[in-house]
């Protein structure tokens, strides 16, 4: 069974047609549910087949609060997914009392290198060693900022892997999006060449876990 989300007992959920082209199924526990689908086989992992599990995801989380699982999480029965329900129920639920009525929002940020166009074109040595120290101190400090601003809106603030800039996950109310998206762009004016984004809202899918603790799988 393909697990597509964790959400409370109560929840009535609606009708989805999953990737497997299947109906979702929701198991119910005492505290929790896991909303799964009857795959023959794990699905591929393509983009486009993750891009739906994650819109599947997302209609979800508008009904209630929810826990993303990662994709493509897959149990072998149905007496496996009570089980885990009844082990991890009262913790799932917890959580997702925590996160009720909250979503997540991605910032990414970019801004000129802060090196010398010199040491940019040095392909080794001591000055590469210095510029990728100066770049790393930049990002650091960039995320420490922005989170920081964030955090003025927001109810927490992670920051993800990123390959260029900076990027920070915002956890708050969806309606505090126009609000986040006036802190962040005052931070963008105040220098030039800075560059800064703003996706989601979306279920919180850097949240599921409090820091410290196993991500809900």
């Amino acid at each position: 069974m393909l697990l597509y989300a964790v959400v409370p007992a109560e929840t009535e959920t609606p009708e989805l047609v999953g990737v497997c082209r299947r109906e979702l199924e929701t198991l119910r526990g005492s505290e929790a549910a896991l909303v799964a689908e009857a795959c023959d086989r794990a699905p591929e992992t393509s983009r486009p087949m993750a891009l739906r599990y994650y819109e599947i995801v997302d209609q979800l989380s508008r009904s209630a609060s929810a826990l993303p699982v990662r994709f493509p999480t897959v149990v072998s029965d149905r007496g496996e997914v009570v089980q885990e329900l009844s082990r991890r129920g009262p913790q799932w639920r917890r959580r997702l009392d925590e996160l009720h009525g909250l979503a997540e929002m991605v910032v990414r940020a970019r801004w000129p290198d802060p090196t010398s166009a010199a040491d940019a074109g040095r392909p080794g040595g001591s000055a590469y060693l210095k510029r990728r120290a100066v770049l790393i101190h930049a990002a650091e400090q960039t995320a420490d900022e922005l989170a920081r601003r964030a955090r003025r809106v927001c109810r927490d603030v992670r920051r993800l892997p990123a390959s260029e800039g900076v990027r920070l996950a915002c956890l708050a109310p969806r309606t505090v999006e126009p609000e986040l998206r006036q802190v962040l762009d005052e931070w963008r004016r105040e220098a030039a060449g800075r560059e800064i984004t703003l996706a989601g809202p979306w279920p919180p899918f850097s949240f599921v876990d409090q820091p410290g603790e196993a991500e809900a799988r």
